[in-house]
């Protein structure tokens, strides 16, 4: 990610990205494996990495899932998105939902809540994605979890690069 772009200039205000609870396990097993702390083989450094990650998913799928009010939800402040060069991804990934994508989405407050709100629902649909491969059965580690759901079941191959050339941040 080039940093000559100002992340905390994109929103205009702090905000924080929501995202369900219950997929919290799948979270901490990418961000840690199986142990219960941080891990020197971590696939992700924070949870924002992995919501990104679910995000992603979500946005490929073509799917997204509100987040009912009623539901326990974890959250993460924008600071964390800045602090780590991982807002953009919350502007492009609203963008690239829209059929004709209006780069003045965030020109005012309703946009960046729109926005914060497609991205939170392609995040819910990752991580349901994520935690219904994760029950199916242990994987080994993070990496090899997530690159055989890229392989397997999102046809990788027809619109992903090779496996060698995916950053996983």
């Amino acid at each position: 990610m080039n940093k000559s772009i100002n992340q905390k200039e994109l929103f205009s205000k702090d905000f924080t990205v929501y995202w369900p609870d219950r997929y919290e396990p799948v979270v901490e097993y990418l961000q840690n494996g199986h142990g219960n702390s941080e891990n020197q083989n971590s696939l992700y450094n924070n949870n924002a990495h992995v919501i990104i990650l679910a995000a992603c998913l979500g946005l490929l799928h073509g799917s997204r899932l509100s987040i009912p009010d009623k539901e326990k939800n974890k959250e993460i402040p924008s600071s964390v998105f800045n602090n780590n060069d991982l807002t953009i991804y919350i502007y492009l990934i609203a963008l690239l939902s829209e059929d004709i994508p209006d780069v003045n989405l965030l020109k005012n407050s309703e946009g960046e809540i729109k926005a914060i709100k497609i991205f939170e629902e392609y995040v819910s649909s990752g991580l349901q994605l994520l935690n219904e491969k994760y029950t199916q059965g242990y994987i080994d580690t993070p990496f090899i979890f997530v690159s055989n759901l890229l392989k397997t079941d999102i046809n990788a191959s027809d619109e992903l690069p090779p496996l060698d050339e995916i950053n996983l941040f």
